[in-house]
């Protein structure tokens, strides 16, 4: 192989690691907001960082500690004490100091639905996946609905179960008007039939007393309760579906950039993604989320602009009910995503399934 291009190879892995060593994250204890910085003099390009009073875990054979590390443009110049950070740093380098938080090398995600956080907005999800409390569950809906307009759909579709509430079951219809009186809900869970609904969310629907679909499950004086199943939870899935598709490509950004920061602050810094189905298809079908293009803009928005925050391999979705898996190929690999193939984001190829829409039926 030509050394040239070993040599390009070898600088992109370094690239990347040292990039994903640069997640600070403390389990243990709250952190600042901001970690104090210092600039020194004219000297080192600006590019150039130091990294003190810190604990950075080298996570080598001898599970080394150290107190500092200094980095320019992707490459670790340093690591060991202050002095010997910011001597190989040399002047002018911009100082960091942790005040004693931990940096560890960023996690790498084998599979994750991440892009799709941007058509399917981030910014109106509310995850459970440590909660414990149920008021404190309750609460992060009214704290979500407050950044969002009226009628604007909020939803919880996966990560956590009804079991891991102090008080376990699902949330009423009742603690779910109290929570949003002025926003619909959707949310799906572990230990739970179906998705549960607010008063909000069964008048957007149009679903009444008077519905007859034995999927709106009604209590004793024939109510609905707020719990759809069936064909009730796919009109569900359909109506806030029909919303998220109208997030302009500007709003789907911000969306994408928050799951970011969310990814970040938890230590994600790189992962495979296999794009995604549309969850909300109105027949709870593997419809294309992508299709269109629509889906992929805003992580190429994000990337044109030299904003991303973690490193992506992304995949091409071809779930397109009727449409044969390689003219969904070529329809969509030269149109979709322009100006990719770098260390932030790289076309992985096509995925995570098209044996679905093979017409030989493997």
């Amino acid at each position: 192989m030509h050394p040239s291009i070993v040599r390009a190879g070898f600088v992109r892995a370094a690239a990347s690691a040292i990039a994903a060593l640069l997640v600070a994250a403390s389990c243990t204890s709250p952190a600042p907001s901001q970690p104090a910085g210092e600039s020194g003099g004219v000297g080192a390009p600006a590019s150039t960082t130091v990294l003190t009073n810190g604990k950075i875990a080298l996570l080598d054979s001898k599970n080394t500690i150290v107190v500092a590390l200094a980095y320019r443009d992707g490459v670790i110049l340093a690591v060991g004490t202050n002095e010997q950070a910011k001597q190989a740093a040399g002047p002018g380098a911009q100082v960091v100091d942790l005040k004693g938080r931990t940096v560890v090398p960023g996690l790498i995600d084998g599979t994750l639905h991440g892009v799709r956080n941007s058509v399917d907005c981030f910014l109106r999800q509310v995850r459970h996946d440590t909660t414990a409390s149920r008021q404190d569950a309750l609460a992060a809906y009214t704290a979500r609905a407050k950044d969002l307009a009226p009628n604007t759909w909020i939803f919880t579709w996966s990560g956590w179960n009804v079991n891991q509430l102090d008080t376990i079951g699902m949330f009423t219809k009742a603690e779910l008007d109290a929570a949003l009186p002025n926003n619909p809900v959707l949310i799906q869970a572990v230990g739970f039939t179906g998705i549960q609904t607010n008063a909000r969310g069964l008048a957007a629907m149009g679903v009444t007393a008077a519905s007859t679909d034995p999927g709106v499950l009604k209590d004793s004086s024939g109510q609905p309760t707020g719990q759809l199943t069936g064909t009730a939870a796919a009109l569900g899935r359909a109506t806030m579906g029909k919303q998220l598709r109208t997030v302009s490509i500007d709003e789907q950004v911000a969306c994408m950039k928050a799951f970011l920061r969310e990814a970040n602050r938890v230590g994600l810094t790189a992962w495979d993604d296999p794009a995604g189905n549309d969850q909300f298809d109105p027949q709870g079908r593997q419809q294309e989320l992508l299709a269109g293009e629509h889906g992929y803009q805003a992580i190429n928005q994000i990337h044109r602009d030299a904003q991303m925050t973690a490193r992506i391999v992304l995949h091409f979705s071809c779930f397109t009910t009727g449409v044969p898996a390689l003219d969904c190929v070529k329809q969509y690999t030269p149109t979709a995503v322009s100006l990719v193939g770098d260390d932030w984001l790289r076309i992985g190829g096509m995925g995570e399934e098209l044996t679905t829409n093979m017409t030989n039926g493997l």
